[in-house]
């Protein structure tokens, strides 16, 4: 639903108020401005907001003049029509200061951008409170179109949280003679939407697949191919609906006329992030469920989350919402991904019962970070891996200079993550030069070997293979550089694991051996290194049948379950692979691909209890095949006093792909 505007013509003496010019720049400003507003009249948000930021002036705090309050206003209108909210909201708040009280359609439109802008936010308090603000405005002005924008952001913003206030506004529009003589089919497809999305959270998918139906009709019907996004919408929620009737045959049939089920791209699940942890504000539990909409911007940030539907009302389905909100994509993995298809992703959610454990590559590049910073480097130019913006045409990266160095490396895990051989070759050549011109520390080197065995591809026990060689083939010339240091210890851990993944057990015991010997000024008691390695090593003791020896060295190495709740200990898995004849019949009947990652605890004898589906794409589809798969997973686990350490709340991923 587009944001209500009343155009007030803004002339060139208005622009140029103040504003202290050369007459030739004033022309020149209002030309932008004419150009931006003509955009903006056309819906044409991006574009609108180039000209206006272009003309509209630093904020200082102070009054500002009405024309910049205008330019504020238009600028702030169309952030909040891409859904952007924060730069929404401070234009917003600053037109607010220039505006007049008499200027009852403009501040109409602030108060409005700001409910816009809070609802994107999930801020759905302050979003009431504006939107009454208009919809009390309105009353008294007679504008009927701002009151009806407000009640249908209202009814939205509402829609999980309070879904029977939601279901009383929406009702309100659709019986409404001024809506029903006067409104297209399609604007009323979308109320009945809207009205049978909050009945779907009110508990009621029966009645609200009624009026699903009857948007279905009104908006064309529900079998055309070539569709909308507000087609798309009305078919996602009905098979929502028809999931929680239990009517698996119409879900897939509706899912199937939104163009879901079909995997964009091979690196697409790379971006999504972690489900949020069970408990917190929202007091979530682990047999709550949400369905999320999104959108990813093409800088691989997340617009406009959602929660369409959620299993119980209050701020549970917030919650979610907001956890998609941080995630990120690299950009690099946008480029084979449609746009229309990203402009309104829904997946299926869980919590998650633990919170995610540390990586020990995050130890690493933690310690590269704070080297790097320690040496000049401004902490602002250096991001995340996960949200790096790197573009191939940065000049930092054919430079070799300090500055250079997390550029290059971020270079290097843009190219890792897109799996191009010889892409990787160079970006590391450019690298390793960068880090031998300014002698860099052990630390960040064993990062760069480590993530250079990362290339993935062909089956698990395949990908750990050649990872175990790539670490065979780099640790001699590192322990021989960097003897007995912690990035050796870390590394041949690195390489045990890998050995262990590709069914090498054998093989892989003297390396953990040789971690446990590394001196305890290097690798101190309780250090991640030496506890993952002490677990793993008293796991394959106790599988040989020396059980007493096992406990013995978890005792003696005084590791404790909470220490093991935190670190990311990696169970080894002896089988963990899900068959294609596993593949749902009837997603393959109805050609469907997807992706679910499920979360599930180990037990002492390396099975499976308590595997819940936390993300599925689509929603609804392969879950429940996935963990009757998962529930057969065997592991060599980890173990504390008998009980398995640190292996509740494990995460598998598994991406169901058609073969073309």
């Amino acid at each position: 639903m587009k944001i209500f505007r009343y155009f007030a013509y803004v002339s060139v003496a208005l622009l140029g108020a103040n504003e202290g010019n050369a007459e030739s720049e004033k022309q020149s400003a209002q030309q932008i401005y004419n150009v931006a507003q003509d955009a903006y009249d056309k819906g044409d948000w991006a574009e609108a907001i180039k000209g206006f930021e272009r003309v509209v002036k630093p904020d200082d705090g102070g009054p500002i003049g009405h024309s910049q309050a205008i330019i504020r206003a238009r600028l702030a209108q169309a952030y909040a029509a891409l859904g952007d909210a924060d730069p929404a909201l401070v234009s917003a708040n600053i037109a607010l200061r220039g505006l007049g009280p008499d200027e009852v359609i403009e501040r109409s439109n602030m108060w409005m951008a700001v409910a816009q802008a809070s609802r994107f936010q999930l801020d759905i308090v302050t979003a009431v409170i504006y939107y009454n603000k208009v919809i009390a405005e309105a009353e008294k002005a007679k504008m009927d179109d701002a009151k009806v924008a407000a009640e249908i952001g209202e009814a939205l913003a509402l829609m999980t949280v309070d879904p029977k206030q939601s279901a009383a506004l929406m009702s309100r529009q659709i019986n409404d003679p001024a809506n029903t003589s006067t409104k297209s089919k399609f604007y009323l497809a979308q109320l009945n939407d809207f009205l049978g999305r909050a009945t779907l959270n009110m508990g009621d998918p029966r009645g609200a697949l009624h009026y699903f139906e009857i948007a279905g009709k009104q908006s064309g019907g529900l079998e055309t191919t070539k569709i909308n996004h507000v087609q798309q919408a009305i078919r996602g929620d009905a098979a929502i609906a028809a999931q929680l009737k239990n009517d698996s045959d119409l879900v897939r049939e509706y899912l199937t006329f939104t163009g879901a089920g079909h995997l964009p791209s091979e690196g697409w699940a790379n971006g999504i992030g972690d489900s949020p942890v069970c408990g917190g504000e929202a007091e979530l539990d682990p047999k709550d469920v949400a369905v999320v909409e999104f959108s990813i911007a093409n800088d691989g940030h997340v617009l406009g989350a959602v929660p369409i539907y959620a299993s119980r009302p209050g701020t549970m389905g917030l919650a979610f919402a907001k956890a998609v909100r941080e995630w990120h994509w690299n950009p690099a993995l946008l480029a084979g991904m449609n746009a229309f298809w990203r402009d309104s992703i829904r997946l299926e959610m869980r919590c998650t019962t633990r919170p995610k454990p540390q990586k020990l590559s995050d130890l690493f590049i933690r310690d590269t970070v704070n080297w790097l910073t320690s040496k000049g480097v401004p902490a602002s130019d250096i991001l995340a891996p996960e949200k790096t913006k790197i573009d191939d045409t940065d000049p930092r990266l054919s430079e070799t200079n300090l500055s250079s160095i997390w550029p290059l490396y971020l270079s290097l895990v843009k190219s890792v993550w897109g799996g191009n051989g010889e892409r990787i070759g160079r970006a590391a050549q450019r690298l390793d030069a960068a880090l031998t011109k300014n002698e860099a520390p052990d630390f960040v080197r064993a990062l760069v070997i480590n993530l250079e065995g990362n290339v993935s591809g062909g089956s698990p026990g395949g990908y750990s293979s050649r990872r175990a060689e790539w670490l065979a083939e780099s640790l001699a010339p590192f322990e021989a550089r960097y003897p007995q240091s912690r990035s050796a210890a870390w590394l041949n851990l690195e390489y045990a694991i890998a050995l262990e993944t590709s069914g090498r057990l054998e093989k892989a015991k003297p390396i953990l051996e040789h971690v446990l010997s590394f001196p305890s000024d290097r690798v101190e008691a309780h250090d991640p290194i030496r506890v993952v390695a002490t677990l793993h090593l008293a796991a394959q003791q106790k599988r040989s049948g020396d059980e007493a020896g096992a406990t013995a060295l978890v005792a003696a190495a005084g590791i404790s379950r909470a220490q093991c709740s935190v670190v990311d200990v990696r169970p080894v898995p002896r089988n963990n692979d899900i068959a294609s004849s596993e593949f749902p019949s009837e997603a393959l009947r109805w050609g469907f691909e997807g992706y679910v990652r499920e979360s599930f605890d180990i037990n002492a004898d390396g099975g499976v209890d308590h595997v819940r589906t936390i993300i599925s794409y689509p929603p609804f589809v392969f879950g429940p095949a996935t963990e009757k798969s998962v529930a057969k997973f065997r592991y060599i686990a980890p173990f504390i006093d008998g009980t398995a350490a640190g292996c509740d709340g494990q995460i598998n991923s598994v991406r169901y792909v058609i073969p073309h």
